[in-house]
């Protein structure tokens, strides 16, 4: 299981580092919200290998915080902003404020970083719709552009018929399993309820609104 996994991360980095090559801002298509640059993430592959609830679950804590345990391969989409160095795990629920002020932010200012985002439900219950809706879309461009206007704009997503997929409810269930708690900063919070979560290859971890500086803090040298 574990060299089959490592396998897979093995090939997805090297189709990442192709893309980074490649990706490039273009035209906005039409109905692109205006003020917010448009990135090309079709050169990226898509992911998402819909996992089991039985594989989601079988990922302890330290699963969920040490990169290299981390199932970046099921990630909801991955985007490759500039140069894409810096790879971060970013769990996120799209009903999030600090969520919707970290992608307003990285959208204008992030030029280094490959972020493999998971859409959870991590601050309202046990309400996956709106995540669903981003993992039921076809394609990793898609599923990145639809997460980003509703960000930028509240515009929801047009709905995939029949979407019931299992898997963000799966990921937030095991994020939470054996109510674990977390400390960065000093502050100590319940992990699997806070949002959005980074965690960094070198495993520095950032929560909340964690823009500027407190985000570049997850793998530059201070």
């Amino acid at each position: 299981m574990r060299s089959r996994h490592l396998f897979q991360l093995a090939s997805l980095a090297l189709a990442l580092t192709a893309a980074a090559t490649t990706q490039a801002a273009t035209g906005a298509p039409a109905g692109w919200p205006a003020g917010y640059a448009y990135h090309d993430y079709s050169t990226v592959p898509a992911l998402l290998h819909q996992a089991s609830s039985a594989f989601a679950l079988q990922y302890t804590h330290d699963g969920w915080v040490k990169f290299d345990q981390i199932p970046l391969q099921d990630a909801t989409f991955v985007r490759v902003f500039g140069t894409g160095q810096h790879k971060i795990a970013m769990y996120a629920d799209p009903n999030c404020k600090e969520t919707q002020a970290w992608e307003k932010w990285a959208n204008k200012h992030l030029k280094d970083a490959t972020v493999y985002t998971f859409a959870i439900p991590l601050i309202h219950g046990d309400d996956d719709s709106l995540s669903q809706q981003f993992v039921c879309r076809t394609s990793n461009q898609d599923r990145a552009h639809a997460w980003e206007k509703w960000l930028f704009t509240a515009h929801k997503p047009s709905p995939i018929p029949d979407c019931h997929s299992a898997l963000p409810l799966s990921f937030a269930h095991a994020l939470r399993g054996g109510n674990q708690k977390i400390t960065v900063g000093g502050t100590t919070y319940q992990f699997g309820r806070i949002s959005p979560f980074f965690v960094s290859e070198s495993g520095r971890i950032a929560i909340g609104d964690a823009t500027g500086p407190t985000f570049y803090s997850l793998y530059r040298q201070k």
